[in-house]
């Protein structure tokens, strides 16, 4: 049994020597991947060399260009971004002042293939120079020398030139200069220069873009700006503006008509004429008149204005084939605060309505008592149209206390009032103060408002009815 046990033991030490033998032979490896993990996490840093290029800020836009001087004090900040091999981003570094030309980045994992980014920030966080170096390795203990070169980050503008009316909305092409280190640009269009209302919000990697949401005979506003390979956005590129033209497929009619005064139905010559907001503009001739051909058909709104005269503004839904007419009868401008001018108009048929107004001393002003503008009442039938449309014009020249009542007769009963398109517009020292269309209803009489001559106030009756107030 004493040589047994003795044999045993000598197995179990001969085990226990070659397991400590091979955990020494795995000790190293272990060892070795804890070294690497340490090596991983060292970190070193670097000093970085800036040689700047040249921007410019325009003397009347906020916007920067690349091809112009820029003054050192456009540039607020400068920082730097490090990113991996993978384009992903390690660390920070800065601000630094712009006249330094350099600055230290610490903390940087070491590693191979790492990337310089130096943005330079106007006050408002805008970058407006950009310089990027790759392939930087960074060795544990040991700081790195970098130099970037950092350029303009602003897009040049190119076509279509800012003003340009003559932009096939089907084939507009927006152009620019390519910006050194952008991975792709950012196109906006707006209808407003304030970019409220942006049609195009897309990314290009070309230096050019056709935006396929125009509309013809249209205002728009455009910019550009850089976007470099790691996220990084430059300022906006300088505004610029065109105006699109006819599109082949566009359906179109005219519009015409003239523009008289309202107290006297004369013609007004050189009054501007107005279709959606400037889209189409003209003047009328010597005879008031005013002609529009080729408007793409729509809805739009179209005023008539003339120096000493108040403005007035209709709306018109222009049909193809289909040729319409627009009148406006302009009121002078009254500069009396005690003065009103009550402006009938219509279509071509009923040919006559007339009006009527009552006035607070009991007088009844109209076709066959016109009144007077220097003797009580005080108020003047200024036109009296029978031969259809007005304009029919009623001046209070001198408003006196009490009320005044209006309303409109259809004399010649070929139509009812209520399919006449009539409308009535009371006049005063503000300008326009109340406007009436001709509502449903079957009589000859249009009882339209009245009028407190002392304080102004008026109220409306606006109804149809068999007799008159």
């Amino acid at each position: 049994m004493e040589i047994h046990e003795v044999i045993q033991r000598q197995r179990f030490r001969r085990f226990l020597l070659l397991l400590i033998f091979f955990l020494l032979i795995l000790l190293p490896l272990g060892c070795g991947d804890d070294t690497a993990s340490v090596s991983d996490s060292k970190r070193s840093s670097a000093t970085l060399m800036i040689r700047w290029n040249n921007t410019s800020k325009l003397s009347d836009s906020s916007s920067l260009r690349a091809d112009q001087d820029c003054p050192e004090g456009d540039v607020e900040n400068v920082v730097c971004q490090v990113y991996d091999a993978n384009g992903d981003w390690l660390i920070s570094g800065g601000p630094w002042s712009y006249s330094d030309h350099s600055g230290r980045v610490d903390n940087i994992p070491v590693g191979q293939d790492r990337s310089f980014v130096v943005l330079a920030e106007d006050v408002d966080g805008n970058i407006i120079c950009q310089g990027e170096t790759f392939g930087i390795t960074i060795n544990p203990d040991e700081i790195q020398d970098v130099e970037i070169d950092a350029s303009p980050f602003l897009p040049t503008l190119s076509a279509p030139d800012d003003g340009d009316q003559q932009v096939n909305p089907n084939g507009c092409s927006l152009e620019w200069d390519p910006v050194q280190n952008a991975d792709g640009y950012i196109v906006q269009v707006a209808e407003d220069i304030d970019f409220q209302t942006i049609i195009v919000d897309a990314s290009t990697a070309e230096t050019t873009y056709t935006p396929s949401a125009l509309q013809s005979l249209t205002e728009y506003f455009w910019k550009i700006s850089a976007k470099d390979l790691y996220g990084n956005i430059g300022a906006d590129s300088e505004v610029r503006r065109f105006i699109t033209t006819f599109s082949d497929d566009d359906a179109t009619t005219s519009l015409s008509g003239t523009v008289v005064d309202a107290s006297t139905a004369e013609p007004i010559s050189g009054a501007a004429i107005s279709v959606g907001e400037g889209t189409y503009t003209t003047t009328t001739n010597t005879a008031g008149q005013y002609r529009f051909e080729n408007i793409i058909v729509g809805s739009y709104a179209v005023s008539a204005s003339m120096s000493g005269y108040t403005s007035s503004t209709e709306s018109v839904a222009l049909e193809e084939g289909n040729p319409s007419t627009l009148n406006f009868a302009l009121s002078e401008t009254i500069v009396n605060s005690d003065e009103y001018r009550i402006v009938l108009t219509w279509v071509s048929t009923p040919r006559d309505l007339d009006s009527h107004i009552w006035t607070p001393d009991g007088s009844h002003v109209c076709y066959y008592s016109m009144g007077s503008e220097i003797y009580p009442p005080y108020t003047q039938l200024d036109v009296d149209d029978m031969t259809s449309g007005g304009p029919e014009t009623i001046t209070i020249y001198q408003a006196q206390d009490g009320t005044y009542t209006y309303a409109v007769h259809n004399f010649s009963y070929e139509l009812t009032i209520s399919d006449s398109g009539a409308t009535v517009e009371v006049y005063g020292e503000s300008g326009l103060i109340q406007k009436w269309d001709v509502p449903d209803g079957d009589g000859r009489w249009w009882n339209v408002f009245t009028l407190d001559g002392n304080t102004g106030q008026i109220d409306t009756i606006n109804s149809i009815s068999d007799t008159a107030p």
